[in-house]
Order: C-alpha cells, then sequence, then structure tokens
C-alpha cells in the first residue's frame, strides 16, 4: 500500500516526516511497518498474519484514520503447490494384491 501525503488543501508534499501509523485488527495478530520515502509518499508493509481470514488495515495520522481507511484485506489460506510435493513410502514400489498399501 502506497500513502501519499497532502496538504490541508489536498496538494500532494513533496517531503517526508509525517507520523503514520499502520494496524491490523482481526483474527490473529500481525505487524506492520510504515516506511518514509522522504518525497511525501509512504510504503505500507503488512506482514502475513500466522492464519487466514477477514482483517482490516487502518492507517491513521496524528490518531485521525486517513481517507480509505481502514481497508479491507482477505488472508488466504496457503495450498499445496504440485512442483513441491512428492509421494514417498513402500506401496510406491511393492503392494500385495488385495491389501492397502501404505506411505510414509
Amino acid at each position: 500500500l502506497l500513502i501519499a501525503a497532502c496538504d490541508g488543501h489536498g496538494v500532494p508534499l513533496q517531503r517526508g516526516g509525517d507520523p503514520f501509523v499502520a494496524s491490523v485488527h482481526g483474527p490473529a495478530a500481525c505487524q506492520t511497518e510504515v516506511r518514509d520515502l522522504q518525497d511525501g509518499r509512504y510504503e505500507l508493509y503488512v506482514h502475513a498474519p500466522p492464519i487466514s481470514g477477514d482483517f482490516r488495515v487502518a492507517v491513521t495520522l496524528r490518531g485521525r484514520q486517513i481517507g480509505g481507511s481502514p481497508h479491507a484485506l482477505t488472508v488466504l489460506a496457503p495450498s499445496a503447490h504440485w512442483a513441491f510435493c512428492e509421494a514417498k513410502g513402500t506401496a510406491l514400489e511393492l503392494a500385495t494384491a488385495g491389501e492397502v498399501g501404505t506411505f510414509e
């Protein structure tokens, strides 16, 4: 997420130094980081939470929500990827008819 700082007339600022704060609310805690690019823009990083679910990312400046905040964030559960999966076990090499084979 990119934050663009503007003055009281909506004119974009060309300098950094504003105290933006971000927080995430949802089924699990996760960390945020706001990086000042020193040109009126700030990058917001949200470290992925440990579980999936619906979260809200709030950004404030001097205790007040900025425009568009809070933002909805949906975190999906990881799924298996074929390139990193592997089948192992004796059932791949030897089986007995009529019996269930096992894997490791």
